[in-house]
């Protein structure tokens, strides 16, 4: 007999001793019953119900029952089986439906779950007061997703229970994405090989932890046992089904095997009487089960507890086999009171199966639980407890943690998942998932149902932890590659070093040029400072100035007007510089070319028509800077190289405009150069050119290095500091080259010198002048030719200022 069999006999008798109490139900009517064991076989089923509907004599029962005693059934003859309380699984369930159907004999089963009974076409007689299997699938994949666990296994009894149940758990982990790596069913008996094979298999999932357990107790055990005798070595949870729920789990001694386990159980709300009723039985000596004294003893040993009152109540579910007495009452009452015409006192009424069934459909009562009835199906509604294996002072013993209705669990509290209390009670994880970080893809593995991780490109987010989605443009990833968001533009740092030193140098630049123009201010009236072309040079110091200011322009956030300003800036910093030097260099060159060749006084070289000439030329930038703003106009631009890092880099994208007025200036510098080649030869005394020359190779080199760099960099850094660097430096070679030897040699060598002057004699011929020869004024003099004066070829008078060097 199984443990808990005893509890639910004291039900039944208690429940309809309770009817026969009543005066409101089946009045004048008394209730007798007979309770048989089915020993959850089907053979001993089918036939314990043929013989309630057609008794057979004790040679049949000793065949069936060669160890047991048959009970003498009293006044047999005169008693009717009108209906049939139970049995209590689903395997058996599925032929006593059968059977009881052929008789039209109604049943109602207090824990048959399976969906199979729920088929009213082959079973019409069959009720049940405890929820289909399809809720108690729902409740389990419900409890895998209340704690994320997605790669399981499945095993089920061969029985209608287990393999309905597990269709039904397929079903349903199919469609919430739960993997069931291991589906198998699990025989009454099974060879050795068999339970080997499984064991296997669980080693070689290492990363299952979780096992939901469809079954009937007896091959369950038989898998438990499997499990704990192949030294598995990690371990188990198992989520089992409401008929794992007996004690005879612990009794077999598997309570460490599935200590933390939770199982799924029919609710029952405690019925406060009975449980009084069952305290009361050990004292009362009018208990019904002749085993019941057998069941006492061993459960005040189990408990170590004195007596039944104070031992623990066994999970009996006491409230479902109530329930099906007093739907069955309830059906009675309602058929006899349409058969004698709601006379129960003198009325022998014929009791009609099909009457009764049809009124069991029309069943409704209050209960602890709410209102009790039955479906168009015969099935009721789903309400589960959740229980836990637990262990406390020792004892293992089923403690229940929750309930669910509805898909919503309540009241979940105080779980222990083991291996003992108090030590490592850690919710287990059951995935073959890798953890993804951010930005992380799960990718399925080779192994079935498992995932690893793949990165997504740097401008993806992750979606469902599945699909890599590239960002719209201009816009990046968050940290947590969840969702897009605009990309704010990065401006230059000014404390970086590069900007530092390019800041410190233009500072420096804009104070020596200034120190230059206060000395050539101070000695203006001297000859030397004269013979350089006073208007020229202050020019050539105006583009010094606009060349070391320019930087702070091109390292300020681009903006379309800091864009413009910086183009504006550089195409006249280059122009104020190499326009003037361009016609000093010409000039120079025309001057000592016409000594040679001409005969007439030169043209266009005295200060006012070089500084109408700089006119012109600054006009045409003038002019080319007006049309780039209306045709092509510099504005802010990013760098889409990095862009696809993640950075919006802003840097000023110069428009044709901006090419025009290079290159213009180009022209300008690579006249400087020319005319600065074509005037090597001069007298030495006449070395200006060679430091025009100097300055303008040097810049023209720097200037095509450094132009395409800007150009192709892909850093904002390196535009700024490569342009501001060209800059700089034609800014230092200039005042370095062009002006700090005068400045010197006005200062240092020969201030006090007075400078003479004289007539050269006679016709200054053209053989005279092609000689290297110079003016003599000393060993070491540097002579210019003077802003006011020009060299007449014609034998005119010449004046030639004459300063040492």
């Amino acid at each position: 007999m199984e443990r808990h069999g005893v509890p639910k006999v004291e039900t039944m008798s208690y429940a309809v001793e309770m009817i026969n109490r009543r005066s409101d139900i089946l009045p004048n009517v008394t209730l007798g019953y007979e309770i048989r064991n089915d020993c959850r076989e089907e053979d001993t089923t089918l036939w314990t119900t043929l013989t309630l509907a057609d008794p057979c004599g004790d040679n049949t029962f000793q065949r069936h029952c060669p160890l047991h005693s048959r009970f003498n059934i009293s006044d047999k003859e005169n008693n009717t089986v009108v209906g049939i309380i139970g049995p209590g699984s689903s395997a058996t369930s599925v032929f006593v439906a059968r059977a009881a159907a052929i008789y039209e004999v109604p049943t109602v089963a207090y824990s048959a779950s399976s969906d199979e009974l729920s088929d009213i076409n082959r079973f019409p007689y069959f009720f049940r007061t405890v929820p289909p299997d399809r809720f108690q699938a729902r409740v389990m994949i419900d409890l895998l997703l209340r704690y994320d666990w997605e790669y399981i296994a499945l095993y089920f009894s061969t029985d209608s229970y287990g393999s309905n149940g597990a269709k039904q758990i397929r079903s349903l982990a199919h469609e919430n994405g739960i993997c069931i790596a291991i589906n198998t069913p699990i025989p009454n008996v099974a060879e050795t090989n068999e339970w080997d094979d499984i064991v296997s298999n669980l080693k070689t999932s290492p990363l299952i932890s979780v096992v939901v357990l469809f079954s009937i107790s007896v091959p369950a055990n038989a898998l438990i046992e499997a499990i704990s005798d192949g030294n598995l070595g990690r371990r188990l949870t198992f989520i089992g089904s409401d008929d794992l729920s007996g004690n005879n789990i612990i009794d077999a001694g598997y309570g460490y095997m599935l200590h933390g386990s939770l199982f799924v159980v029919p609710h029952s709300h405690p019925n406060t009487e009975f449980r009084q009723y069952w305290k009361d039985l050990e004292d009362s000596n009018i208990t019904t089960s002749p085993w019941y004294q057998e069941f006492a003893d061993y459960w005040k040993d189990r408990h170590g507890c004195v007596s039944m009152a104070s031992c623990l109540f066994p999970p009996v579910s006491e409230s479902t086999v109530i329930n099906g007495v007093l739907a069955m009452a309830h059906a009675l009452d309602a058929t006899i009171a349409e058969s004698c015409h709601a006379s129960h006192s003198s009325c022998n009424a014929t009791l009609s199966g099909e009457l009764l069934k049809d009124n069991l459909f029309k069943v409704s009562f209050q209960t602890a639980d709410g209102i009790f009835a039955f479906d168009a199906n015969g099935d009721t509604s789903g309400k589960y407890d959740i229980w836990n294996l637990q262990k406390h002072d020792g004892k293992y013993i089923f403690q229940e943690i929750g309930q669910w209705n509805d898909s919503c669990f309540s009241n979940f509290e105080d779980i222990q998942w083991g291996p003992a209390e108090g030590a490592n009670n850690e919710t287990p994880i059951s995935v073959c998932r890798e953890t993804c970080k951010p930005g992380f893809i799960s990718e399925p593995l080779e192994k079935r149902c498992c995932y690893g991780c793949r990165n997504c490109p740097s401008d993806s987010i992750v979606i469902n932890e599945t699909v890599c989605q590239k960002c719209p443009f201009k816009q990046w990833p968050d940290t947590n590659f969840t969702q897009c968001e605009p990309l704010t533009p990065d401006y230059l740092d000014w404390d970086e070093p590069a900007i530092v030193i390019v800041i410190l140098f233009s500072c420096m630049g804009i104070m020596l040029t200034m120190l230059v123009g206060v000395e050539f201010i101070i000695h203006r009236e001297r000859p030397l400072i004269k013979a350089t072309s006073r208007e020229l040079s202050v020019i050539i110091m105006c583009g010094l100035l606009l060349s070391f200011m320019t930087p702070f322009v091109i390292a300020a956030p681009p903006s379309y007007a800091s864009c413009k300003i910086s183009e504006i800036f550089m195409a006249f910093s280059f122009l104020l510089v190499f326009g003037p030097t361009s016609l000093k260099v010409i000039r120079i060159f025309r001057i000592f070319r016409g000594g040679k060749k001409l005969a007439s006084r030169l043209k266009l070289i005295s200060p006012a028509a070089q500084m109408r000439l700089l006119a012109g030329l600054i006009s045409v930038q003038i002019l080319i800077s007006i049309l780039s703003i209306f045709l092509s106009p510099s504005k802010p631009h990013y760098v889409e190289a990095n862009l696809l890092k993640g950075s919006l880099n802003l840097y000023c994208r110069y428009g044709y405009g901006f090419v025009a007025s290079m290159m213009y200036n180009f022209m300008l510098i690579v006249a400087c150069c020319f005319f600065a080649f074509r005037t090597r030869k001069v007298p030495s005394n006449y070395n200006e050119s060679r430091f025009i020359a100097i300055s303008v190779y040097s810049t023209l080199i720097v200037f095509l290095s450094a132009v395409p760099v800007y150009f192709t960099a892909t850093s904002v850094l390196y535009k700024v500091t490569t342009i501001s660097t060209v800059l700089i430096l034609n800014g230092y070679l200039t005042l370095v080259l062009l002006f700090l030897p005068k400045i010197y040699a006005v200062k240092f060598v020969g201030s006090d010198v007075n400078v003479e002057s004289w007539r050269v004699a006679g016709a200054v011929n053209s053989t005279q002048m092609g000689n290297s020869n110079s003016v003599a004024t000393g060993v070491d003099n540097t002579v210019a030719i003077d802003d006011s004066n020009s060299v007449n070829t014609n034998g005119a008078e010449n004046r030639v200022a004459a300063a040492p060097q």
